[in-house]
């Protein structure tokens, strides 16, 4: 491990700049006030954007004789299926300019022997208790301003919204510019930030950390203003096995990264941090593709080795999964834009009340030769665009056929411009099953839950994922048999309410 003087010294300059967040904005509290009527105004000619109104209450919660479930939920399907996103989106009048800015919202569907209950609450950190006794937003966000912001470290504004995992005994709520939270089990409020060593204390903590076959995690941080890619290998019952600090610079944004059984993958695109070029993080990243990008690949054992290749310019934010081959060809897939507008357009739209314009993502299949420094790839599906890949979770890292993921196609005949089918894709044979859910209801990711612990082969299992409903206002959980999409859900639980759009989920089995 790292000492804590070399490490603290590469990051000195770094100060608060890590976030690229400036504790002087000059925020203009009308825009945000602006923004929230200009959204009420938006929802009333498109209905399907109260997948972006802010949640009403800070907790709701609906028992199993509340929640009116079709079909049969799978008795042997025993856990909590969990989710995070962004739903505290406006603060007491003060509309956040961006999707990724809110308060997280952390839910989830209890099964249990047939049964369904649910439970949520806006995550109860120590910004949130702050501004809702101020009655006013008081710190910046990812792609907003917030008139006399005050920055004391990274976690002072950390809504902790995209994702959340178990791991090492503890229910940890992600964001990706600060560290993991922890949550109460029970009552899934706010418990503390996590501290893996003194030296990263309050250092970013991916929002998509990966899980390896030997329960341990492998994350990474990113830090901007300081040109360094923060790496961590967390043991299985949560401790620090290592840190290492990387040198990139220009530093890209990174949401989502790759690992295999040899090494951990990086792909930096060609957007990349520049502290002058704005006020908010967003803002102060540049897209330039005539520069290209790269694969920076890392030896797991001895992380000082690396490799690095060069790539065209695309933006991605997520993947599917990465293995590697015989001869060493490391293969993976994920979902490739042509550039990064639907961050910096598309989800300021939509909390603008506006209809998202850019192009999606297209899914792809590539290949990258460390040694002779290649990369090459193909599309797997061309047309929809594809979104939120996941596998098995027992496969991650080593080679996988079936991928389940979202498709927004136009020819669906749904009446919104979102993810409206969700489809499991065989690598190796082209097939695709596929099911289009109702005119009215905006998908959310779907994961895979094994049937049984240790399957990793079969397929048998479970896809589970929520759907909102906007005609209806209300959230429902549906439940498929993971080989056999296409015949509908065998089971779905819909909630007495409606739930803002999420991002990120896991399964935890009981």
């Amino acid at each position: 491990m790292m000492d804590r003087r070399t490490f603290m010294t590469s990051l000195a300059v770094a100060g608060l700049g890590l976030t690229g967040i400036s504790g002087t904005a000059l925020a203009d509290a009308n825009a945000m006030r602006h923004r929230a009527l200009n959204f009420q105004i938006g929802l009333r000619e498109r209905p399907w954007l109260l997948g972006w109104q802010t949640l009403e209450a800070p907790m709701v919660a609906a028992a199993s004789n509340e929640i009116r479930v079709e079909g049969r939920i799978p008795a042997d399907l025993k856990g909590d299926f969990c989710r995070n996103g962004p739903a505290g989106h406006e603060v007491f009048g003060h509309r956040y300019r961006h999707w990724f800015d809110g308060d997280g919202l952390v839910h989830r569907f209890r099964l249990e022997d047939g049964t369904v209950r649910h439970e949520g609450r806006i995550i109860d950190t120590p910004k949130w208790r702050a501004e809702q006794a101020a009655f006013q937003p008081l710190y910046d966000a990812f792609d907003t301003d917030v008139e006399g912001a005050s920055v004391s470290s990274l976690d002072s504004l950390n809504p902790g919204n995209i994702s959340i995992i178990h791991h090492g005994g503890r229910l940890l709520a992600l964001w990706e510019g600060g560290s993991a939270m922890e949550l109460d089990p029970d009552t899934l409020a706010f418990r503390d930030f996590v501290t893996l060593a003194p030296e990263a204390r309050g250092m970013p903590f991916a929002a998509h950390p990966r899980l390896d076959r030997d329960g341990t995690l492998w994350s990474f941080g990113t830090a901007g203003f300081a040109g360094k890619i923060v790496l961590y290998r967390v043991n299985p019952d949560g401790s620090l096995h290592g840190i290492h600090l990387l040198d990139v610079a220009p530093t890209p944004m990174v949401h989502d990264f790759l690992i295999t059984e040899r090494h951990v993958v990086f792909i930096l695109t060609p957007w990349r941090y520049d502290h002058s070029a704005g006020k908010t993080f967003l803002e102060r990243h540049v897209w330039q593709p005539e520069t290209g990008g790269q694969a920076l690949i890392i030896d797991k054992d001895d992380p000082s080795q690396r490799r690095i290749v060069d790539l065209p310019a695309f933006w991605v934010y997520h993947f599917g999964n990465a293995w590697e081959d015989a001869a060493g060809i490391i293969r993976f897939d994920y979902c490739r834009y042509a550039d990064p507008t639907m961050t910096t357009e598309a989800f300021r739209q939509v909390m603008n009340g506006e209809a998202p314009t850019g192009t999606g993502a297209s899914y792809r299949s590539a290949r990258i030769d460390p040694v002779k420094g290649r990369f090459s790839e193909s599309t797997l599906i061309d047309g929809p665009a594809a979104e939120f890949p996941r596998v098995h979770p027992g496969r991650i890292g080593r080679r996988t056929d079936r991928t389940v993921m979202l498709l927004a196609d136009p020819d669906s005949g749904v009446d919104h411009p979102l993810f409206a089918t969700t489809a499991m894709v065989n690598r190796e044979t082209g097939r695709i099953d596929a099911f289009v859910h109702g005119p009215t209801e905006i998908a959310e990711e779907a994961i895979l839950v094994p049937a049984e612990e240790g399957d990793t082969d079969s397929g048998a299992g479970w896809v589970l994922q929520t759907v909102l409903d906007y005609a209806a206002a209300r959230t429902r959980l549906k439940i498929f048999d993971a080989t056999d999409l296409s015949s509908g859900p065998v089971a779905v639980a819909t909630l007495p309410y409606a739930l803002p759009a999420g991002l990120h989920g896991n399964f935890m089995k009981a």
